[in-house]
């Protein structure tokens, strides 16, 4: 299966065009496409093969990202915070580096009930990441800090509520702080 999905477009391409941009593109699209499909193995094997042709490739920190989501999908959450520290080790200022630290802030949270550990990267995804996920990761670390008992709760509770006042979560930080 995994190499089906490829198998006419990467080696035509990667013959024709081998290490350009074309040639990096195309073997990222195989495994973009194969995961929209579902295709696991087909997108886990382009990802790879990627980031083997390519080490320090265009697209290298892209690759590698969805080979640690696609550990995520698959519940192989050990594996997906080795290659969650992989990611940040090789590309320190990559495009995906705020998505990293929030996903492994979740599989703290989550999985390992790592509260304390959660917190600490879910301040961090706070002060590097933007947009939407910003309230999930201000809840994310007022929850953590209440299940620890942490004496920064209340302040940071108050904080989520003075950004987010109307925000999914502010009527349960605010029960949280009246309890």
């Amino acid at each position: 299966e995994g190499r089906a999905l490829g198998q006419e477009i990467d080696p035509e391409v990667h013959a024709r065009h081998g290490s350009t941009p074309t040639g990096e593109n195309a073997l990222v699209e195989v495994g973009r496409i194969a995961s929209l499909l579902g295709r696991e193995k087909a997108a886990r094997q382009a990802f790879s093969r990627y980031g083997q042709r390519y080490p320090r490739g265009m697209l290298a920190d892209d690759a590698l990202f969805r080979l640690c989501a696609l550990d995520i999908e698959a519940r192989s959450f050990q594996e997906a915070q080795r290659c969650l520290a992989r990611y940040r080790n090789r590309f320190p200022a990559g495009v995906h580096l705020a998505d990293t630290v929030l996903l492994e802030a979740t599989l703290r949270r989550d999985f390992q009930q790592d509260y304390l550990g959660a917190a600490k990267l879910f301040a961090r995804y706070l002060a590097i990441g933007s947009g939407e996920k910003l309230e999930e990761a201000a809840y994310g670390q007022v929850m953590c800090l209440g299940r620890v008992g942490s004496p920064d709760f209340a302040a940071t509770a108050a904080r989520y509520l003075e950004r987010y006042p109307q925000g999914k979560h502010a009527d349960e930080v605010r029960n949280w702080l009246h309890r």
